[in-house]
C-alpha cells in the first residue's frame, strides 16, 4: 500500500481475463488482515477480529478466490476464513498469474 501503486496489478488481472470485483474498502484505503507488525503474535484476538473484518467484506463481493500481493496476508487470511467458515480462497496475485498464464 505504501508504494501508492494499484493500477499495475488490476492490468494484468485484465490481461488475463479475470473478473474483477472489489470491496469497498480498496487502494489507500484498503482493509488491514491484522497480521503484520507481529500484531497476531503479541494481541491473536485482534488479529483475528481484524481480518474477520476484511474477510467478511471479501466474501460480500462474491468473489470466489481473494488476491494479495502480501504473503503474511494470504497467510492470515487463510487462517481466518477456516474459523469463521468461509468459503473464500486466498492467493497471492504470482500464484494467480502463473496458474493463468498460458
Amino acid at each position: 500500500r505504501n508504494s501508492n501503486e494499484y493500477e499495475a496489478p488490476r492490468e494484468i488481472l485484465e490481461l488475463l481475463g479475470a473478473e474483477l470485483v472489489e470491496p469497498d474498502s480498496t487502494r489507500n484505503v484498503a482493509y488491514c488482515c491484522g497480521g503484520g507488525g507481529d500484531v497476531e503474535v503479541y494481541d491473536p484476538d485482534l488479529s483475528t477480529n481484524m481480518s474477520s473484518v476484511a474477510a467478511r467484506a471479501f466474501d460480500e463481493t462474491g468473489a470466489a478466490i481473494t488476491l494479495t500481493a502480501c504473503q503474511q496476508c494470504k497467510r492470515t487470511f487463510q487462517s481466518t476464513a477456516k474459523k469463521i467458515k468461509s468459503p473464500m480462497k486466498y492467493m497471492d496475485i504470482v500464484e494467480y498469474t502463473l496458474d493463468h498464464v498460458e
